[in-house]
């Protein structure tokens, strides 16, 4: 149903009211919500998801969801505005976990000792294991999973693939560890943090 959503723009209410319908005709009698199915499916992914708070003042200080303070401890300025709500929020999804969860699968584990089993030719460079500049900072391929290579990558779009729903700015972790396939494929990124439209420069 997800899928659907992301393909045809329509909200999570339409989808709820889908099932709905479909209710009678399901083998179960528990009644199915979307968020249900995404409570199992973040379950199931190693997913977890923080809403943090951070200062509009300084541009420094970030607020845990289990933070009490009402004011930044560094500047001294509010954490809310006059309708009680966060001056700034944002969501965060950490990578640990996601990768945890993935790491149980010997087939993905597989996947990611692309580098070092892959055909290459010396002479021509056929991906980026081959540049200078990965060598620099990932170093030689291994033989045992020692390490993943994550670039993160930022953009803008709109929420929920519709423009009358504003515009938000995800942040994903390409994981460059996978083979050329499967590395620039939506599905294989990890997402990292959702952030709003209006946060651009040093309020990032």
């Amino acid at each position: 149903m997800r899928r659907v959503q992301r393909i045809t723009g329509c909200a999570t209410t339409t989808l709820n009211l889908m099932l709905q319908h479909l209710q009678p005709h399901l083998k179960t009698n528990e009644q199915v919500r979307v968020h249900h199915a995404d409570e199992l499916m973040f379950k199931n992914g190693g997913a977890k998801i923080l809403r943090l708070n951070g200062c509009v003042h300084c541009h420094t200080h970030v607020y845990l969801p289990t933070s009490e303070l009402i004011v930044c401890p560094k500047c001294h300025g509010p954490r809310f505005n006059q309708r009680g709500q966060p001056n700034e929020s944002c969501w965060y999804f950490p990578i640990r976990d996601q990768l945890r969860a993935l790491l149980k699968s010997p087939k993905y584990r597989d996947l990611l000792m692309h580098e070092s089993r892959r055909k290459r030719n010396p002479t021509v460079m056929s991906d980026i294991y081959d540049s200078p500049r990965w060598h620099e900072i990932a170093g030689r391929p291994t033989m045992n999973l020692e390490r993943i290579v994550l670039q993160f990558c930022v953009d803008g779009i709109p929420a929920h693939n519709r423009k009358e729903c504003g515009s938000v700015k995800p942040i994903q972790s390409m994981i460059l560890s996978l083979p050329p396939w499967l590395r620039y494929q939506a599905n294989n990124m990890l997402i990292h943090m959702i952030l709003p439209a209006h946060l651009k420069g040093n309020s990032v």
